[in-house]
């Protein structure tokens, strides 16, 4: 088994059995306590009018019972009118009884949806201000447009937005999100769309949207930190130290583009862009913020973190120093590197107090 199993990853990861029969039963408890799977999930809907760009003016859209009867065909399109009660027993997001939401099961995972029209203004703040997922209804009209100027006044929560708006019998929708979450199907459809098809297609892309931010930040350290910790101490408990299921010649993982039938990947916390084995050069002496810059000392940063005997290869291999300009330095606890060229030193740490970086530059230096 482990032949065939090394054979299969061309012999880039060390491999070892685990014969104790608890083994696998620990990854059931893994995904009980971290389900990747989503079964429920909260979208805040928010009627917009022609000019509107804050989340003030849109949330004041429906409290006298103003809005468009084409806004409630859409809301009934999604769900159906729920009473949030003490005896309520289905999902109700966040929703304090007494109070009113829209519910509905979509490809078994249970959706509320916080309606602004109908919220009181604590409800909104409450409620809207920390859903993920945003759904704004645009009123008709050919010369009504969304100006997402503003957006970010909806604070740091919300993270994927819908704008979906009625032409007659149809409607036309487009997406856009926050610039940390990685891109997501399904792309909007081109033209217009009917009510059933325009429902799949929205639901599908905040779902996916949803996914998305366990594994992007700020929302992964609520999930796959906690979920990557939990991994950890599976290896740590199982594996004796020298036979450490590990990877050998470390690269940056990718995050996977998910469709509704399929889950994200397991990403490590200090997962990385892939860079497809390109070199990605450091401008020395810009003093200015440079985004390269700070990818390449991200590089740099998660290297100092690799098992001691592969950080001079990960510093050749995606740094682009020599062999023997890099010096790896591990004393008790503490590890740091310092690899160099005509051009820059790089000295890199662990954590570790200042005197101690302090006494190690200077013996090692």
């Amino acid at each position: 088994m482990e032949e065939s199993i090394e054979k299969t990853l061309q012999k880039n990861y060390s491999v070892t059995r685990v014969t104790d029969p608890e083994f696998p039963f620990e990854f059931v408890h893994l995904e009980q306590k971290h389900m990747q799977k989503r079964v429920a999930m909260k979208i805040g809907l928010v009627y917009c009018r022609q000019g509107q760009r804050t989340p003030a003016e849109m949330f004041q859209n429906g409290r006298d019972g103003d809005c468009s009867s084409k806004f409630w065909d859409f809301v009934h399109l999604l769900g159906k009118r729920v009473e949030i009660t003490e005896s309520y027993t289905k999902y109700r997001g966040d929703m304090r009884p007494p109070g009113t939401a829209y519910y509905s099961v979509w490809k078994d995972v249970e959706i509320i949806y916080h309606v602004a029209p109908i919220l009181n203004e604590e409800e909104t703040r409450r409620l809207i201000g920390n859903d993920i997922m945003m759904l704004i209804f645009l009123e008709e009209g050919d010369d009504v447009y969304f100006d997402p100027s503003e957006i970010d006044k909806f604070g740091e929560v919300p993270q994927g937005f819908v704008v979906v708006q009625p032409v007659g019998d149809r409607y036309r929708i487009a997406s856009f999100k926050k610039k940390n979450l990685t891109e997501h199907s399904p792309k909007p459809p081109i033209g217009l769309i009917e009510s059933r098809e325009a429902k799949e297609c929205i639901l599908t892309k905040l779902y996916n949207g949803l996914l998305m931010t366990s594994y992007c930040p700020p929302m992964n350290r609520l999930f796959s930190k906690p979920r990557q910790d939990t991994l950890d101490d599976i290896v740590s408990k199982y594996l004796p130290l020298k036979t450490k299921l590990k990877k050998k010649n470390s690269s940056p993982n990718v995050h996977t583009k998910i469709n509704s039938s399929s889950q994200p990947p397991l990403v490590s916390m200090r997962s990385l862009p892939a860079m497809d084995n390109a070199m990605v050069t450091f401008i020395a002496g810009d003093s200015n913020y440079n985004p390269i810059n700070s990818l390449v000392l991200l590089v740099a940063s998660n290297i100092a973190y690799e098992e001691y005997d592969v950080i001079k290869d990960s510093c050749t291999n995606l740094l682009g120093f020599t062999p023997d300009k890099v010096a790896v330095i591990k004393e008790r606890d503490n590890l740091f590197y310092i690899a160099s060229d005509p051009q820059k030193v790089f000295i890199v740490f662990r954590g570790m107090t200042d005197m101690e970086k302090e006494k190690k530059i200077i013996k090692y230096w």
